[in-house]
């Protein structure tokens, strides 16, 4: 359900709660922004608890220690992912091309009822980033604690959702806690709360591409 850096073995998740996919396979060191973001979901330290503390995560590693990925990898993750049941993907980052694999892939997820979610971006443009900015895809920017837009945020045209993004506590490391910013975090909080509608049994979106072209 994480498709980023890789989830360390923090604490702030239990033993049998992260299930662990590695695409990348480079052997270098995770980087920590997959375990923030992850426990921003479904984390169960007290200090930075997660918004759905009883989801299991399937940590799918899709981009190296300096948060690079391409195309491929990343719409492979996305397969893998549905295709091991996940219902909600968080995507904490992005790029600015389009890319025919990815809308292929996040098409492949809709029709399997999962929900996607992204990172406007942190560039300060009116402009989502790529995935994000597709068509069906959960857009998420960040406000601050006076729920005012982030200076780093993008906005404009297909945002869906804001969040807390400033300042925000999350895991980090194999045991440690950070604060931290950004539309990434801002992501992790609404994937949790995602999680947490469809536990519940709501029925939370639906891509309105994927219901074009159904029907």
């Amino acid at each position: 359900q994480v498709l980023d850096t890789g989830i360390m073995n923090h604490p702030t998740c239990g033993e049998t709660q992260v299930t662990h996919v590695d695409l990348v396979k480079d052997g270098q060191a995770f980087h920590s922004h997959g375990t923030s973001v992850a426990s921003l979901i479904a984390g169960q330290n007290p200090q930075a608890p997660g918004v759905a503390p009883a989801t299991s995560i399937l940590d799918v590693r899709v981009a190296d220690p300096e948060g690079f990925t391409v195309s491929s990898v990343l719409s492979q993750g996305v397969i893998e992912a549905v295709d091991r049941g996940a219902k909600v993907l968080n995507i904490s980052f992005g790029g600015t091309g389009d890319s025919d694999v990815l809308r292929a892939a996040l098409d492949y997820a809709w029709k399997k009822g999962a929900v996607v979610v992204a990172a406007a971006g942190n560039e300060g443009v009116d402009q989502l980033a790529y995935p994000a900015a597709y068509e069906g895809v959960l857009s998420v920017g960040s406000v601050d604690a006076k729920g005012k837009q982030a200076s780093f945020s993008n906005s404009g045209e297909g945002l869906d959702l804001v969040a807390p993004g400033v300042g925000v506590v999350t895991a980090w490391e194999t045991d440690k806690v950070a604060i931290t910013s950004g539309t990434s975090h801002s992501t992790g909080l609404v994937s949790g709360s995602a999680a947490a509608y469809l536990a519940w049994g709501c029925l939370l979106y639906t891509s309105d591409a994927a219901d074009e072209e159904d029907s």
